[in-house]
């Protein structure tokens, strides 16, 4: 637990760089092979001292893509605690993983670290339940992990322990607390914990000049730079007495270079971040449109608003004009993205949506009904589906139709399930019997399509 809080500090009072060999693909196509220093504290970018000159070049992360940044820093894995006994729950729609918090004939109750309430997961829903060892961090949250030790300390040296804990967790306004408690409890260990208590003042100090740097930060990617300057001057006289406020000490000035970089090159600059922002708007729409809290028809009616929507968001982002954004985006460089509508095809080419999927044309119901077997409707695909083939198949829907895209390639492949036949064969009350495909509908089809 030590560790964690030492490592918790270092991160935000210390210098905090990392050095490797490595060669950096630019968004130019150019490749630079040297020594990469990354410094935690430096948001604008990285250096790289090349191998072939000897000499140190500054590469700002605007000039290199977004999986580059992530390869180059990929993001730190959080510390989920050791594993405790859990269980894991499948339905049809969902998997939870957490503890065991009751049950009845009909409901599980799980608790997870979504939350203080366990999840109710109705009984008849699952399709798969198995004990397990899970993660702590997968059944309780950051504050419940402290408030579960907390409960286990009687002694200061064990409140002490659980401060240190809550700190590698970041939480070092509950970590104080519980310090100045451990320094209450006895002579024996009050100076240590007075003194990690004094470290933790500084500590939320140099979170709270962290959250504050990122607002500026966020102005200057939205090029916002006249409210981004004013904001970090007032950020330089209120954590003057910050170690990250010492490091970003030339933070007004980088600003103001760069505001007067992008008013002499408003047009370079904007073809590159027009494009950037816009891709990574758009990956974010997708993902929220494809979430199960969207019917299919709301889905539906935002994919086909998303260009309008894009092009409102990027403007308030980059603060350029939307006839700006359009241009820009129009202009920018071909990156191909694959999508297909799958087993959801069926929906696009208009196939049969509910009903049964053989009609043996007699009048009696109860002879219709067990001759035939439902068919899906759209908003029962559309829940039965995971959320990744609900992203793909809006990906598709939107390339098909949307004018703000270039599309390379549409291809129907046939349906796997029928081999373009369009029906099946079954046997219904010892009857051979013709019936609807219940993968494509009758289409035949599946539909995919390569867009950038």
């Amino acid at each position: 637990m030590k560790g964690g809080f030492w490592a918790a500090a270092a991160l935000l009072v210390a210098a905090s760089t990392a050095a490797a060999q490595d060669s950096v693909r630019l968004r130019s196509g150019k490749v630079l092979s040297g020594v990469v220093t990354i410094d935690a504290f430096d948001a604008d970018g990285f250096t790289i001292q090349l191998w072939d000159t000897g000499g140190t070049a500054y590469v700002r992360w605007t000039q290199v893509a977004a999986s580059e940044r992530r390869r180059l820093c990929p993001p730190e894995e959080p510390d989920r605690g050791d594993f405790i006994d859990g269980v894991r729950v499948v339905t049809s729609s969902r998997e939870v993983v957490g503890v065991p918090a009751g049950e009845t004939d009909q409901v599980l109750r799980v608790k997870t670290a979504g939350g203080p309430s366990p999840v109710a997961i109705p009984k008849a829903a699952i399709l798969l339940r198995r004990s397990e060892k899970v993660r702590e961090g997968d059944a309780y949250s950051p504050a419940e992990r402290v408030a579960r030790r907390e409960k286990e300390a009687a002694t200061p040296e064990q409140w002490i322990e659980v401060g240190r804990f809550a700190c590698g967790l970041r939480l070092y306004a509950r970590a104080r607390e519980i310090f100045a408690r451990a320094a209450e409890g006895g002579d024996a260990h009050r100076g240590e914990a007075s003194e990690l208590a004094r470290r933790c003042e500084a500590l939320i100090r140099e979170a709270d000049a962290e959250a504050a740097l990122a607002a500026i930060l966020s102005l200057q990617r939205e090029t916002k730079y006249d409210t981004a300057i004013e904001a970090a001057e007032r950020w330089l006289g209120t954590f003057a007495d910050t170690e990250l406020c010492r490091r970003r000490g030339g933070l007004v000035s980088a600003l103001r270079d760069e505001r007067a970089e992008f008013q002499r090159n408003r047009a370079r600059v904007l073809a590159v971040r027009v494009p950037e922002v816009w891709r990574s708007v758009r990956h974010t729409l997708w993902s929220k449109y494809a979430d199960r809290k969207y019917t299919f028809r709301e889905a539906c009616t935002a994919v086909e608003k998303l260009d309008a929507e894009l092009v409102a968001e990027v403007t308030r982002r980059i603060g350029a004009t939307p006839e700006e954004i359009s241009r820009f985006w129009s202009m920018r460089d071909a990156r191909p993205i694959a999508a297909g509508m799958g087993s959801g095809t069926w929906i696009h080419l208009g196939g049969q949506s509910g009903g049964f999927d053989h009609d043996s044309g007699e009048k009696r119901d109860e002879h219709r009904y067990r001759l035939g077997r439902p068919l899906q409707t759209q908003e029962d695909w559309w829940s039965d589906a995971d959320v990744s083939q609900r992203r793909r198949w809006l990906q598709a829907l939107y390339a098909l139709t949307s004018s703000m895209v270039k599309r390379t390639a549409e291809e129907d492949r046939e349906c796997p399930h029928c081999r373009a036949a369009g029906t099946l064969t079954a046997t219904r009350l010892n009857r051979t019997v013709e019936v609807v495909c219940p993968r494509c509908h009758r289409t035949k089809k599946e539909k995919s399509v390569t867009f950038w």
